[in-house]
């Protein structure tokens, strides 16, 4: 499969797993560390499944040092995910997650002598304004959103770990990386694990009232989204990569509101039309930002 059908199929998966965050984190859920947990114990099921399918790479001690810090900084980094998204509407939220190619290249500025081009600057300028228009409900009195800081954290977290994966990459075959770094999530979720023990329990007991399936189906989909991700950045640099997921905001926005015209028992977002056009938008700006930071 070629890394555009890929990618596709990453975002596609993603933006499924946004929606039922939400409705998990709405109606389901009280302690958000539970989905983090959940997410590390099955990267130990792909772990078994993979090397039991494919041929492992045998690595040296660095190179699993680094691919152990991926994989636990996607497992954490899911908290600030979670806390995001549980602070406000996920049309709202899942628009600033495209700030993570500006991160990339104020990091390649830094690291590696970058010269923006001055469409960069206009993509700058789209981005920076499209963030302000998702993060605030009312553009006469504007307030922002308390989830920007915490999506700020997972566009920080994410692109340190793109550019970490990209690195990895370059020494590693895709299913090695993937093999290697879900043992760093399994790892990472251990302590969440002991420390929030009783909710766990209480999830494995009460799996219908806990939404325990909903937590599976959509840990499973991050999961395999990731596996589709690192497959397409081996083939492809992720900028590139990367500048497929910006059409995620739209298929989460366009999700929230079928569900909330036809079924706002799963979820129930503001259709107001000044709000929805805001978000509109905060969409048509952020994405074509992103597109012209890395055109």
């Amino acid at each position: 499969m070629d890394w555009f059908s890929l990618a596709l199929i990453g975002t596609l998966t993603t933006a499924v797993a946004n929606i039922i965050d939400k409705y998990l984190l709405e109606k389901r859920i009280r302690n958000l560390y539970i989905p983090v947990i959940m997410d590390g114990l099955l990267a130990a099921v792909f772990v078994i499944a993979l090397w039991l399918t494919f041929p492992i790479q045998v690595i040296s001690t660095e190179l699993l040092f680094w691919n152990l810090v991926s994989g636990a900084l996607f497992t954490y980094v899911l908290i600030f995910y979670f806390k995001a998204v549980q602070s406000d509407d996920v049309s709202r939220i899942i628009p600033l997650f495209n700030l993570l190619p500006l991160f990339v290249l104020v990091a390649s500025v830094i690291f590696f002598g970058y010269v923006f081009a001055p469409i960069h600057y206009v993509g700058i300028i789209l981005l920076f304004g499209g963030a302000w228009l998702a993060s605030v409900k009312d553009i006469q009195s504007p307030r922002l959103s308390p989830g920007l800081v915490l999506a700020l954290m997972v566009v920080v977290i994410g692109g340190s770990n793109t550019l970490l994966l990209e690195h990895l990459l370059q020494e590693m075959d895709f299913v090695s990386v993937y093999f290697y770094s879900r043992i760093g999530g399994f790892l990472a979720a251990i302590p969440l694990l002991v420390w929030h023990r009783k909710d766990f329990s209480e999830t494995i007991r009460f799996p219908q009232k806990r939404g325990l399936v909903f937590i599976l189906i959509s840990e499973t989909l991050a999961l395999a989204a990731l596996l589709f991700f690192t497959q397409a950045v081996s083939l492809e640099k992720a900028a590139l990569v990367s500048s497929i997921s910006y059409t995620q905001p739209v298929l989460v926005l366009l999700m929230s509101i079928f569900l909330s015209i036809f079924f706002p028992t799963i979820i129930k977002e503001s259709m107001e039309k000044k709000e929805l056009v805001m978000k509109v938008l905060a969409v048509v700006m952020v994405t074509a930002g992103a597109i012209l930071l890395t055109g």
